[in-house]
C-alpha cells in the first residue's frame, strides 16, 4: 500500500499546475472521462517525465565534461 500512496501522491504537473496524480485522476474522473483514457493520459505524463530526467542528466553531464580542469 505504501508503493500507491506513494504513487497516487506525488505531485505532477497537470495542465501547468502542480497537483497530486490523486487529485488529476480525480478531475479527470469528474468531467467524464473513461478510465482507458485516464490511464492512457497517465502512461503519457510519466514516459514524459522519464524523458524530461533523461534529458537533465544529459545536459548536465555534459556540461560537467567540458569544464575546464
Amino acid at each position: 500500500m505504501k508503493y500507491i500512496d506513494r504513487y497516487l501522491n506525488e505531485i505532477i504537473d497537470y495542465g501547468g499546475i502542480p497537483c497530486t496524480r490523486a487529485e488529476a485522476i480525480l478531475h479527470m474522473q469528474s468531467i467524464g472521462m473513461d478510465q482507458p483514457c485516464i490511464d492512457r493520459w497517465l502512461q503519457g505524463q510519466e514516459l514524459a517525465q522519464r524523458i524530461r530526467q533523461r534529458r537533465e542528466r544529459i545536459s548536465f553531464k555534459i556540461y560537467l565534461q567540458t569544464e575546464p580542469s
